[in-house]
């Protein structure tokens, strides 16, 4: 009897949530994808920078080092 409008607008409710919680999963995984991509371009900003510094120490310890042979000598 008077359950059954009840029973429609209860499965239309969970519908809408059942909806809304699978958008939000696809948002999360989503987000989560993009986190891991910004996480390898961190990393490989990383490197290069590494990289970069110890290119850059290199040449100044092999300046230094240059400098003082030629001094030396």
């Amino acid at each position: 009897g008077g359950d059954c409008p009840n029973q429609v607008i209860r499965d239309g409710d969970w519908t809408t949530l059942k909806e809304e919680v699978d958008n939000l999963y696809l948002s999360i995984f989503e987000l989560q994808t993009n986190i891991g991509g910004l996480e390898d371009q961190i990393g490989l900003s990383k490197q290069v920078y590494d990289a970069k510094v110890k290119e850059v120490r290199n040449i100044v310890t092999g300046s230094v080092r240059s400098a003082f042979s030629i001094s030396v000598d």
